[in-house]
C-alpha cells in the first residue's frame, strides 16, 4: 500500500487485479465470437455424415464454380448475419461442417450482397 498525492491510501495490487479482470473478460468475449455463431447455424442433413474432422481442415469455397473436384452435398446450413460478422460466420460453417465430416463448405451470400446483411447459406460437401 502507498499514500497518493491526495493523502489517500492506494492499493496497487487491487488496480492490477481490476485491469487483469477486464482484460480476461475482453479476451473471452473475442475468443468466443465464432462459438456464438456456431450454435446459431441451422444444419439440414441431406446426405450421410462421415467421421468428424479436425477444426481448421475444412476447405472454403466462394462459389460452387470454384470447386474443381466432384462432390456430394451432405448438409445445407444457414445463419443470419452481416458483412461485419462474415468471417465469424464462415468459421462457424466450417466448424459445423468438420463435425459432420465434410471436406469443404460452399458459401452463398445473402441476396443483395453481404453489406446489407441477411441469411447466409452454405453447403457442406464431401469429395467423391
Amino acid at each position: 500500500m502507498a499514500i497518493d498525492k491526495f493523502g489517500q491510501i492506494s492499493d496497487d495490487s487491487a488496480m492490477k487485479k481490476m485491469i487483469f479482470s477486464v482484460l480476461a473478460v475482453l479476451t473471452l468475449m473475442v475468443g468466443c465470437e465464432s462459438t456464438s455463431y456456431y450454435s446459431r447455424v441451422k444444419v439440414e442433413m441431406v446426405g450421410s455424415p462421415a467421421a468428424k474432422k479436425p477444426y481448421g481442415t475444412v476447405e472454403f469455397f466462394q462459389s460452387k464454380e470454384k470447386v474443381t473436384a466432384s462432390y456430394d452435398v451432405i448438409a445445407r446450413m444457414s445463419v443470419e448475419g452481416g458483412a461485419s460478422t462474415e468471417s465469424a460466420l464462415i468459421k462457424a460453417f466450417q466448424d459445423q461442417a468438420a463435425d459432420i465430416g465434410a471436406d469443404g463448405v460452399i458459401l452463398y451470400r445473402p441476396d443483395g450482397g453481404s453489406s446489407s446483411g441477411g441469411v447466409y447459406r452454405a453447403e457442406a460437401i464431401h469429395f467423391k
